[in-house]
């Protein structure tokens, strides 16, 4: 199955936060499902890495080759079909990056991991 990390899934798992449920991190460790991290994930922590809404015990760098390109999910870049999905989109909210992820799922047919619920008016297929 093919499932796309919402950032907090991601960040959840990595610092093992209570938050996270069960199905999340057998989903994610499952190497069976093939998990996929958007770009605009790293952009979104990036962004709040910088105003000190996230804080790690490392460079933010150092962070990502770490916990990004060292595991065995696969980056999804920003696609001009994905930019085109967000004009489709109902405007249940309007966080720029939930946006771009709801789109994503859209355009390329993902299961997204999160526990989200403004997802869910996006008609996704939305695990947690």
């Amino acid at each position: 199955m093919k499932y796309l990390v919402d950032t907090h899934a991601f960040l959840w798992l990595v610092f093992d936060d209570p938050r996270i449920s069960d199905r999340a991190v057998a989903l994610l460790e499952d190497p069976n499902n093939e998990l996929w991290m958007s770009f605009a994930s790293i952009w979104e922590m990036s962004i709040k890495h910088s105003l000190g809404k996230l804080k790690f015990d490392q460079p933010f760098e150092e962070f990502v080759t770490e916990h990004v390109l060292g595991t065995q999910l696969d980056l999804l870049p920003i696609q001009m079909s994905h930019l085109l999905e967000v004009n489709q989109l109902p405007w249940h909210h309007r966080d720029p990056f939930d946006r771009i992820l709801a789109a994503q799922c859209k355009a390329e047919g993902f299961t997204l991991i999160s526990n989200d619920r403004a997802f869910e008016g996006y008609g996704l297929d939305l695990v947690w």
